[in-house]
């Protein structure tokens, strides 16, 4: 399989790309309010900013660390989530946060933020493999650091 992540040169890119990044660190850094607002500061629709807010990141300037967040939907069943983190361990990659939510409907929502940094596998592989362990339903990368 090949990696779905690449490194490009940002001239290589369209404008509308870079202009969702920077949405974001406008709102990460609290110079706007909200999504709206960055928006609207650099003409950006906000349809194209949702389209592409989960798709494209800025690499991360400090190499000492490496975080992935990753959200699921797992089953609420036991050991579910003990066999998720049994596999995320096992490739060396170390949990920082973890949240559940109360689960609705048997399904419970999960967001782990992961140093990612030591990891023996590429995080597509840890995203594919993760995919068919028992009780995960859907898994999805919210943000690579």
């Amino acid at each position: 399989m090949k990696p779905e992540f690449l490194i490009i040169h940002q001239k290589l890119i369209p404008e509308t790309y870079l202009k969702v990044i920077e949405a974001r660190e406008l709102v990460q850094t609290r110079q706007v309010k909200d999504i709206s607002e960055a928006c609207k500061r650099l003409n950006l629709s906000r349809s194209s900013y949702y389209k592409y807010k989960d798709l494209v990141f800025r690499p991360d300037e400090n190499k000492m660390t490496r975080k992935a967040i990753l959200t699921f939907l797992l089953d609420h069943q036991q050991g579910v989530l003990s066999e998720v983190l049994g596999f995320i361990a096992r490739t060396n990659a170390n949990v920082l946060t973890l949240n559940q939510n109360t689960p609705i409907r048997n399904i419970a929502s999960v967001i782990l933020m992961l140093d990612i940094l030591d990891m023996q596998v590429s995080l597509d592989q840890l995203l594919e493999d993760l995919k068919h362990c028992k009780g995960v339903n859907a898994i999805q990368l919210l943000d690579l650091e």
